[in-house]
């Protein structure tokens, strides 16, 4: 049963990396970059003592009503995962008149890359719509 258990958290683990970014130059294998840029590494999985550690974040906290599926999991930081403790996201999904989860799923990375491209450190602003927000990348 101990290998059962094992092999379903790494199976687990293994999918929820493959959603990190690939960064250019860098094994995807052993680096990926988190959905707020951070650089992690798959050997530092749930190893807070590391700079490049990271843990399997739910982007809608299932304390909120969030599904503890695959879609509602991404890698992340461990020190953002610590920072958000479910509270952005129940923020934002109320922020957001969200009526599901997959509603909040589907704006969730559009916030975070909005603070990250606009070096905002206050409250986040919601893009207008999602089309106005891809322009900003292109």
């Amino acid at each position: 049963m101990k290998w059962d258990n094992y092999i379903d958290n790494l199976v687990e683990r293994l999918q929820v990396w493959n959603k990190g970014a690939i960064v250019p130059g860098y094994d995807p294998n052993a680096w990926r970059r988190d959905d707020w840029f951070k650089l992690i590494s798959f050997d530092a999985y749930g190893d807070r003592s590391s700079q490049y550690g990271w843990e399997i974040d739910h982007i809608v906290a299932i304390s909120i009503g969030g599904a503890d599926v695959l879609e509602n999991k991404r890698p992340l930081h461990w020190r953002k995962n610590a920072s958000l403790g479910g509270y952005l996201s129940a923020a934002k999904k109320n922020s957001l008149g969200a009526t599901s989860t997959s509603d909040a799923i589907n704006t969730e990375n559009c916030w975070a890359r909005t603070e990250v491209t606009s070096g905002k450190s206050s409250a986040l602003q919601p893009p207008q719509t999602v089309s106005n927000l891809w322009a900003q990348f292109r």
